[in-house]
């Protein structure tokens, strides 16, 4: 989240390996794919910026994808949403926290 606040209004795109104790960031679709290649399972997160917006729309996903937007309302106040996609089509997801 931290990372989200420092790149606000810029491209913040990448993917969450081995249930999220890992997250490689990717600058474009190349990287993002390359990313889901290595790993399907991994989760794509993105912020609202245009640029990761556009890049999450070009997307088209033939099995179900898990995506986490992180999203601000009002300024400095940051939350997620989950979404499972597959195609085009969007489904929202409950987020649950679980902790050792």
């Amino acid at each position: 989240m931290s990372q989200a606040v420092i790149r606000e209004g810029q491209l913040y795109t990448g993917v969450l390996l081995q249930q999220g104790s890992i997250c490689h960031l990717c600058e474009d679709e190349s990287a993002l794919t390359d990313s889901l290649l290595q790993s399907p399972d991994a989760i794509i997160f993105y912020n609202q910026s245009e640029s990761s917006l556009s890049l999450i729309e070009q997307l088209t996903f033939e099995n179900q994808q898990d995506l986490i937007e992180i999203f601000q309302e009002t300024r400095g106040v940051f939350g997620l949403r989950a979404y499972t996609q597959q195609g085009k089509i969007l489904v929202p997801q409950t987020l649950k926290y679980f902790s050792d």
